[in-house]
């Protein structure tokens, strides 16, 4: 009995809209005989068109300028690596070049009575250096205090420390060139004692042609120009 009301009140409501429908034809007219406004429809079709090109554009802005975020991010982590690697070249290229510098030692020694102060340059390495000269300086005010009289060869005459110093035949205060394994002097015939403050400088040129600078405490940096002066 419900079914059949159900279905009786479905079918009242489509003959209601039916007869709504009709009505409103003969009140109003058909309605397909209404005319649409057209004109419209370009102006709306160009607003979705330029929307939708817009939204495109927003996109592919947006898109740009993430790559172009990420090649920055990986420009700047390219740059870090290529100072990284030339720091490390350089630092290598320096190790390089110190090779035989640090195989050269340095030392003030006295010896004889009255005791003499000689500055002794020894050439551990398996190459030449050449152009060696010395200075005592202070250690604070880097001011020359002794300059050398004379230089020439020093042999180890007997115990350990004990050298015998062979002067060049003309006071020469450059001695021109140390073969490896051997040593040379520096005699300071002005010298009657050192005090804590002093130290002694000695400048030479490796095999590779690069200026040294050496002191007793084997600090080693590149010469500067002048640094060596001897008057």
């Amino acid at each position: 009995m419900k079914r059949v009301s159900l279905w009786l009140w479905d079918w009242r409501a489509a003959v209601g809209l039916v007869a709504g429908f009709l009505i409103g034809m003969l009140i109003f007219g058909a309605p397909w005989h209404l005319q649409g406004a057209w004109g419209d429809v370009p102006t709306w079709l160009l607003v979705v068109v330029g929307a939708a090109a817009a939204w495109a554009g927003l996109s592919q802005l947006r898109t740009i300028r993430q790559q172009m975020g990420d090649e920055v991010r990986r420009n700047v982590k390219r740059d870090e690596l290529l100072d990284k690697q030339l720091a490390e070249a350089e630092a290598r290229a320096l190790s390089e070049r110190r090779r035989q510098a640090e195989a050269v030692d340095v030392s003030l020694v006295a010896n004889g009575r009255p005791l003499q102060f000689k500055g002794r340059v020894v050439n551990s390495s398996p190459r030449p250096i050449t152009d060696i000269t010395c200075k005592i300086m202070s250690r604070t005010t880097l001011e020359t205090l002794a300059v050398p009289d004379a230089s020439g060869q020093m042999f180890v005459a007997g115990g350990p420390g004990d050298t015998e110093f062979i002067p060049s035949t003309v006071p020469v205060i450059l001695y021109d060139t140390l073969r490896p394994e051997t040593r040379c002097g520096f005699i300071f015939n002005k010298v009657s004692t050192v005090e804590p403050d002093h130290i002694l400088v000695a400048w030479f040129t490796d095999d590779a042609g690069f200026r040294w600078q050496l002191d007793e405490y084997l600090h080693l940096v590149p010469a500067r120009d002048g640094d060596d002066y001897v008057p």
